[in-house]
């Protein structure tokens, strides 16, 4: 199994989908324990190499469904429509509800793009 991330495209290997599966599902459990607000710049980061960025709200709710559900077919169809960037790449949190951010890309390949991700990756 190959390790190698296409950061520009923001591709994961199928190996790397199911530790972000993971991260998620450890997020969603712990949410409500960070406190970012709107307007705030912020570091992503979830402990892994790259954060999967959703682009809407049903497309994240569809990523932590199937991580609670185990269902990582269903989390491999949700995450091919997200995108990744590097962990540690800096946005700005333009919305918020309930232990989730949704958020602007401010570097690297993925920059001006926007999407959800649980609050608790928001640093």
């Amino acid at each position: 199994m190959t390790t190698e991330i296409d950061t520009k495209k923001g591709i994961l290997t199928a190996g790397q989908k199911w530790i972000v599966a993971a991260a998620l599902l450890v997020s969603v459990m712990a949410a409500g324990c960070n406190s970012v607000s709107v307007g705030d710049t912020v570091k992503l980061t979830n402990g892994q190499s790259v954060v999967t960025v959703a682009p809407d709200i049903s497309t994240f709710d569809r990523l932590v469904s199937s991580s609670v559900a185990k269902d990582y077919v269903g989390f491999a169809e949700a995450a091919s429509n997200s995108f990744t960037v590097i962990d540690g790449t800096k946005a700005l949190v333009i919305d918020k509800g309930p232990g989730r951010v949704r958020v602007r890309i401010m570097e690297g390949p993925q920059i001006d793009e926007v999407g959800w991700i649980p609050s608790d990756w928001a640093k």
